[in-house]
């Protein structure tokens, strides 16, 4: 182990010199001084709230905005899926295609994506089909 020269035990010495007076002067409280209760809820200075500025949200940006909105979009889920899943029971399994439909559109978009899939291929009518009434005929040009 090296040794120390006479400088640095020397400075050593002051730098413990220094610490322990340093200590001496410092005086711990132990307790924080509280005020008395009254004078606490005097204190208090009653804010002046700021008052919120509110603007009229404007509707959604043309035809994107009405696509975009929550009911829209789950009904068209729903018809996207009861398309789909019509197509897919009309090739495999044609007796179970009218209750498929509604079901398909259920699991993609709730009730709302349910019942949209039904009222586009024919209204009520298309309700009373699917539990053995008479089927609606499409008609059109």
């Amino acid at each position: 182990m090296a040794r120390r020269t006479a400088k640095q035990r020397a400075a050593t010495k002051r730098l413990v010199a220094l610490n322990k007076k340093r200590k001496s002067k410092r005086v711990k409280r132990t307790t924080t001084r509280r005020k008395p209760m009254a004078r606490r809820r005097r204190a208090r200075t009653r804010t002046r709230t700021r008052t919120v500025t509110r603007y009229a949200r404007r509707g959604g940006k043309g035809i994107k905005g009405i696509f975009k909105s929550g009911m829209l979009q789950k009904a068209s889920a729903g018809i996207g899926a009861g398309v789909i899943a019509g197509l897919v029971l009309d090739r495999f399994a044609p007796q179970f295609s009218e209750i498929g439909k509604p079901i398909a559109g259920f699991m993609a978009g709730g009730p709302i994506g349910a019942i949209a899939p039904l009222v586009l291929s024919g209204g009520l009518s298309g309700i009373t089909g699917m539990f053995g009434g008479a089927k609606a005929e499409a008609g059109g040009l």
